[in-house]
């Protein structure tokens, strides 16, 4: 997050189903429901923020999210809406630009649609910083062995534009990671060497899965694997 972006105390809080929003990385989202049309009406006319967090795992639907998430202490995405197009049918297309954890302490409203106090994520320790350095380099190791993994060719292009340790962690979750449950673990943790650790392990078993399923198909291409 730029210094030169303020950070926003108090936002509207919008809970995803499907997908969820990491920092240094980008959502699409199409926005049509009345509530949280006037939702994205007000924050273009303030900061331009919303906090964007998973369902729990619980939850069935947008209410249920909200009856059941336990606000306080909980971990969110900062997101900011860098751009808004207005479609037909009287929605709009978003792009939220993720910009750092944020720890949520208090529902402040849920009406006319949900808003939270939030505060800067702090840490009570700084990042060990000799054990990141070396899961960072064992992480960009794994990417470049790992051609089998879709997408890492052209995401190492891209990390070589990033220095810190924890933008390369979060690019590469949002970019590699498909399991949902997985990005909610990611996102959950506070430090970023456990935050590395986890994310290594699931890349290598995202890689084992793939071979094995080179293996099986032979020659065949993916969509007839059955007929090996």
């Amino acid at each position: 997050m730029s210094s030169a972006t303020p950070l926003a105390q108090i936002v509207p809080w919008l809970p995803l189903g499907e997908v969820l929003l990491f920092p240094q990385a980008s959502l699409s989202l199409r926005i049509f429901e009345d509530t949280h049309k006037l939702m994205l009406e007000d924050a273009l006319k303030g900061m331009r923020m919303l906090a964007v967090s998973g369902y729990p795992p619980d939850a069935l639907c947008y209410q249920d999210a909200i009856d059941r998430t336990h606000l306080e202490g909980s971990l969110m995405t900062l997101g900011l809406i860098s751009s808004c197009r207005r479609t037909t049918h009287d929605t709009s297309e978003i792009i939220l630009k993720g910009l750092m954890r944020v720890q949520c302490n208090a529902l402040v409203t849920e009406n006319p649609y949900p808003i939270v106090r939030i505060q800067k994520l702090c840490s009570d320790r700084k990042p060990a910083r000799a054990t990141l350095g070396r899961l960072t380099r064992e992480l960009l190791a794994l990417l470049a062995d790992g051609h089998d993994l879709e997408g890492s060719k052209e995401l190492l292009l891209h990390l070589k534009d990033l220095s810190s340790p924890e933008a390369i962690i979060d690019a590469v979750a949002a970019a590699l990671c498909p399991q949902l449950t997985c990005q909610q673990d990611l996102l959950q943790t506070v430090t970023p060497e456990k935050r590395l650790s986890i994310l290594i392990e699931d890349l290598r078993q995202a890689q084992a899965s793939v071979l094995i399923e080179q293996a099986l198909r032979g020659e065949l291409n993916k969509d007839h694997i059955c007929s090996n």
